[in-house]
């Protein structure tokens, strides 16, 4: 699952983000032909086993039976008296409202992660993780927990800080302590800890903020730490990135002064990742702000601790020069980007960034491949959206979550391989995390 950048403001700040690519061959700014094509249909099996002899009665009678799908969702949902956050579990993510009288309602949530049978729940007011299996009557049960306080670790909000890198290992990103906690998802015990400090020691002339996300490739986990200005109390143009490798479990870090504000990152199929920055650093370029920067991608290659020096794109550039942030991933080697377009909400000597994050004036546009040279085009389909938008990569779709401006609903909405948007999944709410449980 991928994230992109987004910022909403309840109480508590949110950071994530996202958009991507298209196949090329249109000139920059003509609107994609979406078609209405649905979404390819998933052959569960059932077809003949090829077994000789074998007749209509006995014909696969030792074959277990073919489950249907499952989905764990995980929102948050506002009320007058704050958030509230559940786990529910759904037969599909396309069609349908979620129902909470039937979910799991979880105080504080602030991380989820699933997988085949499982899902696993931290929250921001303790740092327990809590483990969650599905009984036979598709019911979600508590069937284990552990708690990272011996790392020092005091609460787990971090909407994708779970990665689970093998059956017996998971990793816990943390940005108070600065380290990954390890612990084993299947034994729910603590297996060690990786210290990520050194984003302190590289911080140069700016502070360390966040890590604004993380890329996971087959063989690393790639948290980005993000950076302010001190003085300016804004994004600061530096990025560093820590490549974990998942089977020693060590970090080796490299630092830009390029290209700061990133908060979402792709992987192309060849195993490069690319990383970009977000719609606050575009807004802040855009008005000329003191010591902004254009909104960036960079890169890294496959195998590769390092950034790669030889590459750097300025995202507006994708677009025609419209203000451009925010990176998710999209079919192949495609990714989206979200741009601002003035003609619906314009700027004036008045309008400050977080304005212009959250007008109602961003247009999805599509990359055709990260490293190319096609440009954007843009999905009108998509519509009209805030910069506020969290992106969620489920089976390689691509589900976006849009919330309502005062966060009394929301709604996720698939972009189909072809380019087609439709709306999906009713959850009420923001959506955290999806995942196939079954």
């Amino acid at each position: 699952m991928k994230l992109k950048i987004i910022f909403i403001s309840v109480g508590v700040t949110l950071a994530l983000g996202g958009c991507g690519d298209d196949d090329g061959g249109s000139s920059p700014g003509d609107p994609v032909d979406l078609g209405g094509a649905d979404m390819p249909v998933v052959d569960m099996g059932g077809g003949d086993g090829g077994t000789e002899d074998a007749g209509p009665d006995d014909a696969g009678e030792d074959m277990p039976p073919v489950e249907d799908p499952l989905f764990a969702v995980c929102t948050l949902r506002f009320t007058p008296e704050g958030a509230v956050g559940f786990v529910a579990l759904v037969d599909s993510l396309d069609a349908g409202a979620l129902d909470t009288t039937t979910a799991l309602e979880i105080g504080g949530l602030g991380s989820c992660a699933g997988r085949d049978g499982e899902v696993f729940v931290g929250t921001s007011e303790s740092p327990v993780i809590t483990k969650y299996e599905i009984d036979d009557a598709g019911q979600l049960v508590e069937a284990g927990a552990v708690s990272l306080m011996p790392l020092g670790i005091t609460n787990l909000f971090s909407f994708d800080g779970f990665q689970i890198v093998a059956p017996d290992k998971a990793y816990y990103i943390d940005n108070p302590t600065q380290q990954v906690a390890i612990f084993n998802p299947t034994t729910m015990t603590i297996l060690g800890s990786i210290d990520l400090g050194m984003v302190d020691d590289l911080a140069g002339d700016s502070v360390f903020s966040n890590f604004g996300g993380v890329v996971q490739t087959e063989d690393r986990v790639v948290p980005f730490a993000r950076y302010l200005d001190p003085v300016l109390d804004r994004t600061a143009s530096r990025t560093t990135l820590a490549f974990i490798d998942t089977a020693s479990d060590t970090a080796v870090f490299d630092t830009t002064e390029r290209c700061g504000g990133v908060a979402s990152g792709d992987v192309l199929s060849n195993g490069d990742t690319y990383y970009g920055s977000n719609n606050i650093t575009a807004a802040d370029h855009r008005l000329g702000s003191e010591a902004s920067f254009p909104p960036c991608l960079i890169r890294a290659r496959a195998g590769a601790d390092a950034i790669d020096d030889t590459f750097f794109v300025e995202l507006n550039d994708y677009t025609g020069g419209l203000p451009t942030g925010g990176l998710v991933r999209a079919p192949g080697d495609a990714s989206f980007v979200l741009a601002y377009d003035e003609t619906v909400t314009p700027i004036g000597p008045e309008t400050i960034a977080r304005e212009i994050q959250a007008a109602q004036a961003w247009r999805l546009w599509l990359i055709p491949e990260l490293g190319g040279s096609a440009m954007a085009t843009r999905v009108d389909a998509f519509g009209l959206t805030s910069g506020a938008n969290f992106a969620l990569e489920v089976e390689g779709i691509t589900y976006f979550s849009r919330v309502a401006a005062d966060f009394s609903g929301g709604e996720l909405v698939r972009v189909n391989s072809d380019l087609s948007v439709v709306d999906a999944l009713d959850t009420g709410g923001i959506t955290l995390g999806a995942y196939r449980v079954r």
